[in-house]
């Protein structure tokens, strides 16, 4: 169903989601990403988007392993419509 993954993404972005413009050489690129700890919700992002993720340097050797995801340009304009209503 449709629906119930694009609210259950929805409030993923919600909380640990990043809604920007790309990198110094493509400014105008739509960015998402998401950065969290917790590997599987990860690794659905991931598959759902298509995408490879990525594990993120710890600085800290108190801190969690943080994984991050992230989709850009048109897919993700894509996605940031489908989400919109929730």
């Amino acid at each position: 169903d449709t629906t119930h993954i694009e609210a259950w993404l929805a409030g993923i972005l919600e909380g640990e989601g990043y809604f920007g413009k790309g990198y110094k050489s493509r400014p105008s690129q739509a960015v998402i990403s998401v950065e969290m700890s917790d590997e599987d919700i990860i690794k659905r992002l991931a598959d759902l988007w298509q995408v490879k993720y990525c594990a993120c340097k710890v600085r800290n050797p108190k801190w969690k392993q943080t994984y991050k995801v992230q989709v850009r340009g048109d897919k993700a304009v894509e996605w940031m419509k489908k989400v919109r209503p929730y």
